[in-house]
C-alpha cells in the first residue's frame, strides 16, 4: 500500500507544496494504554536520536511489534529541545529498564560512533550494558518519514494515547 505523499507525487501528478508534510496529525490512531499488551508481548526496540548537546531535539522512541499480529506500536516516548546529555543518558537508563528493549538503534555517523562508545562505556562502569546497535542512515528525514507514512497512515502502526502530547506530535499539521 502506497501513503498520501507517494499516491499524489507518483500516481496523480500533483506537485505537493513545500509546506506540506510528509506525516499529517489525523492520520495518527491512539490507542488506550489499557489496549496495549504486556511488554513480553512484543519485541521491543528503541529508536534513539542523542542530539549534540544543546542544538536540537534529543529522542527515545520505545517501538514494539506484536509477537501475535505483526502490528507496530509506539509504546513511549521522551523528546527534548535541547537536552543535556545527563538528561538524555537519564531518560535512555530509566526506559531501558522498564522496557528492556532487545536493541537500542542509534544513527551512525562519526560523531554519533565516538557519542556511542563515550557512552557505552560510561554505563558499562556503573554494570549497564545497553544493546546499542548502530545503524546507518539512507535517504533524507523526509524519505524515511515517507517510508513509515502508509502503516501509520492505514492504522497498522499505533501510537500509545501517552505519545499524543509530545514535542514531535505538536509539529504536524
Amino acid at each position: 500500500e502506497v501513503g498520501y505523499s507517494t499516491w499524489e507525487t507518483e500516481y496523480m501528478c500533483r506537485v505537493m507544496e513545500s509546506d506540506e508534510k510528509p506525516l499529517k496529525k489525523d492520520w495518527f490512531t491512539f490507542v488506550p494504554e489499557s489496549s496495549l499488551k504486556s511488554p513480553s508481548d512484543y519485541i521491543i526496540e528503541f529508536g534513539i536520536d542523542p542530539q549534540a548537546e544543546g542544538s536540537d531535539d534529543a529522542a527515545i522512541a520505545v517501538t514494539g511489534k506484536d509477537l501475535d499480529t505483526g502490528r507496530l506500536a509506539v509504546l513511549e516516548t521522551w523528546e527534548r529541545d535541547g537536552a543535556t546529555i545527563q538528561q538524555f543518558v537519564d531518560n535512555l537508563v530509566r526506559l531501558w529498564r522498564k522496557w528492556m528493549p532487545i536493541r537500542i538503534i542509534w544513527e551512525a555517523n562519526s560523531f554519533a560512533n565516538v557519542y556511542s562508545k563515550l557512552l557505552t562505556e560510561m554505563l558499562q562502569s556503573q554494570g549497564i550494558y545497553l544493546p546499542i546497535t548502530p545503524v546507518n542512515a539512507t535517504g533524507s528525514k523526509e524519505t524515511r518519514a515517507l517510508f513509515m507514512q502508509p502503516y501509520i497512515e492505514n492504522g497498522t502502526m499505533v501510537f500509545s494515547e501517552k505519545t499524543k502530547e509530545g514535542a514531535f506530535m505538536s509539529k504536524l499539521r
